[in-house]
């Protein structure tokens, strides 16, 4: 029977309160100490923030790209289609993506490109070199199709491997494309990194 004279909570009185994720030593009791949220708490509020910035962003590319006209998404698909080529390391389906005439080129300055090859056994050999250094080509931002419909920028990121060195460039793909047969090909590919080189360069694999 309850006598008044003892609280049930007694043994409990003179022991700190431990509260996670409290918003201010101000607005807590003198008794409460206050701790950091555990590392998996952490770990995981990071990961949903994270998460809801990417689908924040791809869902504008998607709202962005349902807004374009077909003859625009018909230039992306075509250029979309080039770059999988590239990262597949397939010759065969770049040559095909491309204009029977078509070249690519890089370099720092659009005038004189370092390296400009078309479509033939010049272009073969040089992508057997770069497919040997592993390239691959992570695009950066949003693929920005010009008035006429046939020039393409591509924001990017360049990743190879040379003499032992992984290398990494950003830089822009710059396409200009024909319409063969109803469809846009790729006429030409510029790789272009626009400042003078101060790190290994893509040359380093030829």
């Amino acid at each position: 029977m309850y006598s008044g004279s003892e609280s049930s909570d007694a043994p409990f009185q003179d022991r700190p309160v431990i509260v996670y994720g409290s918003a201010s030593p101000i607005d807590a009791p003198p008794d409460v100490v206050e701790a950091p949220a555990p590392p998996g708490v952490r770990g995981l509020r990071r990961a949903l923030a994270a998460t809801c910035v990417l689908i924040v962003v791809l869902g504008g590319y998607i709202w962005l790209d349902h807004r374009r006209p077909d003859s625009e998404r018909a230039a992306v698909t075509a250029v979309t289609a080039y770059l999988a080529a590239w990262n597949a390391h397939d010759a065969a389906a770049i040559r095909g993506a491309m204009a029977p005439r078509g070249a690519f080129l890089a370099g720092d300055t659009f005038h004189l490109p370092t390296i400009n090859v078309a479509v033939g056994p010049a272009l073969d050999d040089l992508l057997d070199a770069i497919f040997a250094a592993q390239v691959s080509l992570e695009t950066t931002g949003r693929i920005e199709v010009q008035g006429d419909r046939q020039h393409v920028t591509v924001p990017q990121r360049l990743r190879y491997r040379a003499y032992g060195v992984d290398v990494v460039e950003d830089g822009v793909s710059l396409f200009t494309l024909i319409d063969i047969d109803g469809r846009p090909k790729v006429a030409e590919h510029m790789w272009w990194r626009p400042y003078p080189a101060r790190a290994p360069s893509l040359l380093w694999t030829m």
